[in-house]
């Protein structure tokens, strides 16, 4: 989540549809990647003119990861969904790449990790509904 709240506005090429993370503790973490279509209009509406990041507080200031985090979770009340930590969204995204079978490299270059093994021990997964399958399967 500390990738997301670096996010700088510099860093980000609307026509193009990508953004770059250039603020991460490894050089596999360095990248640039797709940006969603569906998230284009929302992303640009956050570009406001001025700010250097992406997401900043309401007096334009750079978010500190405890302060979002704490709207995070009164979001997820509002919303009556379980809390989850916004580091567990990272988890989520690599399961969700893994489930539909997006290829290995494709992973390891949207999460910024060296090794797939990192991304499928640590990162991904299983739930019931995939063990179902898998035994059904043979």
């Amino acid at each position: 989540m500390g990738e997301l709240l670096n996010i700088k506005v510099k860093d980000i090429d609307l026509k193009e549809k990508t953004i770059k993370i250039t603020n991460s503790k490894i050089v596999n973490g360095i990248r640039t990647i797709p940006i969603h279509d569906k998230l284009l209009s929302l992303i640009s509406n956050r570009m406001y003119k001025g700010n250097e990041y992406l997401f900043t507080t309401l007096d334009n200031k750079h978010y500190k990861y405890d302060s979002f985090d704490n709207h995070f979770r009164i979001l997820c009340k509002d919303l009556k969904l379980k809390y989850h930590t916004l580091h567990d969204t990272r988890h989520t995204f690599a399961t969700l790449l893994v489930n539909a079978k997006v290829n290995k490299e494709v992973i390891i270059k949207m999460i910024g990790h060296k090794r797939y093994k990192t991304t499928l021990d640590i990162y991904v997964h299983k739930n019931y509904d995939d063990m179902k399958r898998a035994i059904n399967q043979i």
